[in-house]
């Protein structure tokens, strides 16, 4: 149940750069995390705000929710990274005006029963911009998603949501694709 702010920091070359679990409420505000693993790790239905942090070069995750965590992540930049966000197993998150750039895979990924809000974002130049699979509820808005190599969005496996006034352009295979039940 820790509380608390982690604010203007440098925390780079770790295997975690932050790590929030339990019923813990931190928030996490204008640091620099740089070749970390994760970055920022969330799990165990801890409530995090994360805001105007910028995440480059992290090894697996930017930031990575698991086990019914709940987050605001908001104007943050991350890029670089092999992932961007990922909501995995449980997970509630709104992803409100961040710039999600370069990630070598996927830039949000949202799986395993997760429920997310993804709006006002820039994704750019992913593999992949999002990924939202495995019985998800969403709602995607007011977004710019464009030159991802890949897809700009794709569904798949029961996911449930809206996607609506988004700009989806430019994306090598396609911007928006619905695969395997999921319903859009």
């Amino acid at each position: 149940s820790a509380a608390g702010v982690i604010f203007e920091n440098r925390i780079f070359d770790n295997r975690a750069g932050s790590l929030a679990k339990g019923s813990s409420t931190p928030k996490i505000t204008n640091n620099e995390f740089y070749k970390n693993d994760i970055s920022i790790g969330l799990a165990e239905k801890c409530d995090v705000h994360i805001k105007e942090n910028v995440i480059t070069f992290s090894n697996k995750w930017g930031i990575n929710l698991v086990h019914n965590a709940t987050a605001l992540i908001e104007n943050n930049t991350i890029q670089d990274c092999e992932s961007g966000i990922g909501a995995i197993d449980q997970s509630n998150t709104k992803i409100y005006r961040n710039n999600i750039l370069r990630n070598s895979s996927v830039g949000i990924v949202i799986r395993n029963d997760s429920t997310t809000h993804i709006a006002e974002n820039l994704i750019s130049d992913n593999q992949y911009g999002i990924e939202v699979n495995h019985d998800v509820s969403f709602l995607v808005e007011n977004n710019h998603i464009i030159r991802d190599s890949k897809l700009g969005m794709y569904t798949r496996r029961q996911a449930k949501g809206t996607v609506q006034k988004n700009v989806i352009e430019k994306n090598g295979d396609g911007g928006l694709i619905i695969l395997d039940n999921a319903i859009v």
